[in-house]
């Protein structure tokens, strides 16, 4: 990543995010497949959490589980509370609610 955009790294959740929730699925699949090619995951414990938690936003409904559980599971993952509770809210988000009468 060019060293005039380091904010960017910053606002990779809230851009992936703004696009799923405004319907532009493509573009949020654009941006993770982008923040995957740059390998912005292998630049810390943070983005690893962060990279993995936005492939669940964009994810089909029958694998989104694994990558938010990859983002939860990320060692370290509660030294960074904001973006560890932003991935599990997304998670929430995604998660299909429970069928009547079970727990």
């Amino acid at each position: 990543m060019p060293d005039c955009r380091p904010a960017a790294l910053w606002v990779l959740l809230d851009l992936v995010e703004a696009a799923v929730r405004a319907g532009r699925t493509a573009e949020a699949t654009a941006h993770v497949a982008d923040i995957h090619r740059s390998g912005v995951a292998d630049l810390s414990p943070r983005l690893a959490m962060v990279a993995a938690a936005t492939t669940g936003m964009t994810a089909p409904a029958a694998s989104f589980r694994e990558a938010f559980d990859t983002a939860l599971a990320t060692p370290g993952a509660s030294r960074w509370p904001f973006a560890q509770a932003r991935s599990w809210l997304a998670y929430a988000e995604h998660s299909p609610p429970p069928k009547p009468g079970t727990n």
